[in-house]
């Protein structure tokens, strides 16, 4: 078949769709509401995925987490593991920073949604006791103010470093804070310093901790035990042999299943892997409207045919075959299924554009394919029933048909 006759079956397409604007509209509705459902649903998974790798990638390719319990990539085994009473001791990091390959070791302790107050005002953040060396660990900025240091640590000065959402929720700016108090778990720590907006908003962002010295808090950790320790490798390429080390140290005071040695990596493909299942459920949710469009799509197919019987008759009278009727109908659906989806898509890239500032959602080619490709398989699938039922007219009977 010629280029001609495609042009000629759209453009047909188009004229009949186009008779009937308002009913053609209304169908496309239903298309229009579930791409609408759907991209955004999948803009809004990818945008998170992209968020969660962009702030493991800011920790960089070189570091190591070691952790309480056994964990093989099973993040609600690690939560486990910190209700267990199992904790590592100063004894641990100072073996761990004898090794060759690590650049940076620092011990973690963390308390998750303490109560910070200052005055009248209060904030939930994370509680977040180590020593000095976090300061380059995690690439804090100072705003205003400085980390505490050696002396701090060694003097257990009530000292604290604010991460820039603590500091502007209990005071009227950040840079005041500096010299005020504020009191956590009912001790009250003296604020030396304000760290630069990181970004982001999540309750375990940096921007939402309240960093002290480890023995600040005797009443919390009286025997120095921690929950995490944080590596850095010298160089990405000894990480594997740092790894191989600081798991071979650990073992000769622990049993395997006392600890886990996770690369960022590791963490990373266990977050994605199980909110990909998240994001394919609700997908699946939103595509439920995409099925009620397309039995819409379906409904105004058979009236299309209905109302057109007389003009099939007259068409098969003056030669066209089967297929030619069953192509024009299933074309007609498919244009009419694609017409919502680019409506659909407009709206959704739209509302992406307005709530990006606020909430991660992205829209890639990927996203516009899968929206185009399910129109289409739409129009098709819904469309078929019709079109048969139009190229099955005997043109006699429908010649004469009123």
């Amino acid at each position: 078949m010629s280029e001609g006759y495609y042009i000629l079956l759209v453009k047909t397409a188009v004229q009949s769709i186009f008779r009937a604007k308002l009913r053609s509209f209304l169908t496309a509705l239903g298309i229009m509401i579930g791409v609408m459902s759907v991209v955004l649903l999948m803009a809004f998974g990818l945008g998170i995925k992209n968020y969660i790798s962009d702030q493991f990638q800011e920790l960089g390719s070189n570091i190591l987490y070691v952790v309480v319990g056994k964990i093989d990539g099973n993040l609600a085994a690690g939560s486990r593991a910190l209700a267990s009473n199992f904790r590592f001791k100063l004894r641990d990091v100072a073996s761990l920073r004898r090794l060759p390959e690590a650049e940076v070791v620092v011990p973690i302790y963390l308390q998750p949604r303490v109560k910070i107050q200052s005055g009248k005002n209060s904030f939930y953040g994370d509680l977040v006791l180590s020593d000095d060396g976090l300061y380059k660990a995690y690439n804090y900025q100072n705003f205003v103010g400085k980390f505490f240091d050696e002396s701090d640590l060694r003097g257990r000065e009530k000292v604290a470093y604010l991460g820039w959402n603590t500091a502007a929720e209990l005071f009227d700016s950040p840079a005041e804070a500096v010299g005020k108090t504020v009191v956590v778990e009912g001790v009250r720590l003296r604020v030396i310093g304000v760290a630069k907006e990181k970004g982001g908003g999540s309750a375990s962002d940096f921007d939402n901790n309240v960093v002290a010295p480890y023995t600040a808090f005797p009443q919390l950790d009286p025997e120095n035990n921690f929950y995490f320790i944080y590596l850095r490798a010298v160089s990405e390429t000894q990480l594997n042999s740092l790894k191989n080390r600081v798991i071979a140290v650990l073992s000769r005071n622990y049993d395997a299943d006392d600890f886990s040695v996770i690369e960022p990596t590791e963490m990373l493909n266990a977050v994605l892997n199980i909110f990909s299942f998240v994001n394919i459920g609700l997908v699946g949710i939103g595509a439920i409207s995409l099925v009620v469009g397309g039995v819409g799509v379906m409904n105004v197919m058979y009236m299309a045919v209905t109302e057109r019987i007389k003009e099939i008759g007259i068409r098969r009278a003056i030669g066209a075959k089967k297929n030619d009727i069953l192509l024009q109908f299933l074309v007609e659906s498919i244009i009419l299924s694609l017409f919502g989806a680019v409506i659909g898509l407009v709206l959704a890239y739209i509302v992406v554009l307005l709530i990006k500032p606020y909430f991660a959602a992205e829209i890639d080619l990927t996203i516009v394919g899968t929206a185009f490709g399910v129109s289409t398989a739409i129009g098709i699938f819904f469309g078929s029933a019709p079109a048969r039922r139009a190229a099955n007219l005997e043109p006699v009977s429908a010649i004469r048909y009123e």
